[in-house]
């Protein structure tokens, strides 16, 4: 009974590990994610705030 507190904090120290990787990855895809095609659709709502996109490898030119 006395190796339970060592083995129960591998365990929770593995399992933040692979939560922090886990979110890391999710963080990078979020990054990488952009615009693949543009609309000339007339704009009818108010504009607050906006973005540009320059081209690069999959993304187009955009404002977003």
């Amino acid at each position: 009974m006395t190796t339970c507190g060592p083995v129960t904090k591998s365990l929770l120290l593995l399992a933040v590990v692979v939560a922090l990787t886990v979110q890391g990855s999710a963080a990078d895809w979020k990054v990488s994610a952009c615009c693949t095609k543009v609309s000339t659709q007339q704009i009818t709502e108010t504009i607050v705030d906006f973005m540009v996109q320059h081209r690069n490898n999959h993304c187009v030119n955009a404002i977003m």
